[in-house]
């Protein structure tokens, strides 16, 4: 097993790779150490499965997660699995808004304001509410007020 592992994992939702494409430098992080973000990648995996079971609690519609679920997954797991690294604050602060906009998506898919097309070989995400981020400014990404 390693990092760069694509394959998922018995149960898992996402792959290493995918919570390393939410946070490049997570290997270094975690010191190569792969247990702290498999154990992650289990809980967020059932946490959003639960999520969704409110939405479908008899006929589950999916063979393998969507490349969203992937993506909501790995944010959360990633997030969670460096939150006690001592990182800088624009780095916190972004997995902090990844794994809420992973919340998000598996909210909204678990209410019907995100579909996905479960017809044919792939399956995509057919609608999804867009989060724009906030506009920053300023030396080193702090906020600046903007007035008009």
């Amino acid at each position: 097993m390693s990092f760069t592992d694509t394959d998922l994992d018995s149960g898992h939702w996402c792959s290493r790779q995918d919570c390393v494409d939410v946070y490049r430098d997570l290997d270094s992080g975690l010191s190569d150490t792969e247990g702290p973000l498999n154990r992650q990648i289990t809980i967020a995996t059932d946490e959003a499965e639960a999520i969704l079971r409110a939405r479908w609690p008899t006929e589950w519609p999916f063979n393998s997660p969507t490349p969203a679920l992937r993506h909501a997954v790995a944010a959360i797991a990633t997030y969670r699995a460096i939150a006690s690294l001592p990182l800088t604050g624009g780095e916190f602060e972004a997995l902090s808004d990844g794994a809420d906009h992973g919340w998000e998506f598996l909210a909204d898919m678990a209410a019907g304001r995100a579909r996905i097309d479960m017809t044919g070989d792939e399956q995509k995400v057919e609608q999804v509410r867009v989060q724009t981020p906030k506009f920053r400014t300023g030396n080193w990404g702090f906020s600046k007020e903007l007035t008009g």
